[in-house]
């Protein structure tokens, strides 16, 4: 069995969660979704057939979330009483390197491909309007909405989607350096439910075959002003992917902190060990709603929110969705399905 890394927090019950999880999905792509998961300061559910469990920095925990219903029967009644919304998609990703994380935000077909990053310097906050996000109804009279269950299904197997919140983007072209930031901050979570939004990036013109380092001066989760470690760029990484090193998808924050809300107004926002000779990035702040492994190609996975997952995770008002891949092979995948809202 795969090891968890930190000691297991709940026993007994988050080891035979973990085989289970195991044995249904295999080795490997339970291994790399925990992976995802180390340095995600939050909990994300593992959404998947018969599983109720949620990864946070890498521990997994067994636990089932009833969002904000008050019953299974509350549940049904508001999804049979008009509060369910079906959001399709259908993307076709790129080819890759094993390990990496390639985003779905730039490729067609639905939702379509994309806006191009925000404006250098000062970014823009992504909303459920945005060219790309998924469009949905926002939650009324004091309901909240919540991701019931869906259908997610690639053409190739032993990979992770990740469905993400897109809070906000900006474009780099890494010629400049250091490219500052005026501090412009998403239009969520700037409080303490910051923890758990990550500082991911996405190439959008490929690197050249160099490596520097690059740190971030950002605004964490408490409102306070700090510098990242510095963080290697991957060398040659390719369009679409992450320009972190294999297995990271996005930056390494200062140990202390468990979030981002924001860049800072900073001459040195994104600072770089040396400038690059061409390539672009588009870097995004991200948070995490939930990991889904594909075990296999060409199976759908199908949650349905009652017999399944029932995590209920929160889909915060008016949040850009978005996708991307942990690839487990270097094939280009084409991904289907739906997601399933309802409010409550």
């Amino acid at each position: 069995m795969h090891q968890l890394r930190h000691k297991d927090p709940l026993g007994k019950h988050a080891r035979h969660a973990a085989l289970a999880i195991e044995a249904a999905i295999g080795e490997e792509t339970f291994a790399d979704t925990v992976k995802a998961s180390v340095g995600v300061h939050t909990q994300v559910p593992i959404l998947y057939p018969g599983t109720r469990s949620f990864l946070h920095n890498g521990d997994l925990y067994p636990q089932i979330e009833g969002g904000s219903f008050s019953s299974l029967s509350d549940l049904i009644s508001e999804m049979t009483g008009g509060k369910r919304q079906d959001l399709t998609f259908n993307k076709t990703g790129a080819t890759g390197v094993v390990g990496t994380a390639a985003h779905l935000w730039l490729v067609n077909s639905w939702p379509v491909a994309g806006a191009a990053g925000g404006t250098t310097g000062s970014g823009v906050a992504r909303t459920s309007s945005s060219q790309g996000a998924f469009s949905f109804t926002n939650a009324a009279g004091g309901d909240t909405m919540h991701l019931i269950g869906g259908t997610f299904m690639g053409s190739v197997g032993t990979q992770t989607l990740v469905l993400y919140d897109r809070l906000w983007d900006m474009t780099h072209t890494m010629t400049v350096d250091p490219r500052s930031t005026d501090g412009t901050a998403p239009s969520r979570y700037q409080d303490s439910t910051a923890a758990g939004t990550v500082l991911t990036g996405e190439v959008t013109t490929v690197l050249p075959a160099s490596s520097p380092t690059v740190t971030f001066d950002y605004v964490d989760q408490g409102g306070n002003s700090t510098t990242s470690p510095a963080n290697t760029i991957r060398s040659a990484a390719a369009v679409n992917s992450s320009p972190f090193p294999l297995g990271q998808w996005f930056a390494q924050i200062d140990s202390a902190d468990t979030g981002i809300r924001a860049f800072q107004n900073s001459a040195n926002g994104i600072n770089l060990s040396a400038a690059m000779a061409s390539g672009v990035v588009t870097w995004i702040l991200a948070k995490p709603l939930a990991f889904i492994p594909i075990p296999t190609a060409n199976v759908p996975v199908l949650l349905d929110g009652i017999n399944s997952a029932m995590n209920l995770v929160r889909i915060i008002d008016s949040a850009c969705l978005a996708f991307l891949e942990i690839k487990g092979a270097t094939t280009a995948t084409n991904w289907f399905g739906n997601i399933t809202l309802c409010s409550g």
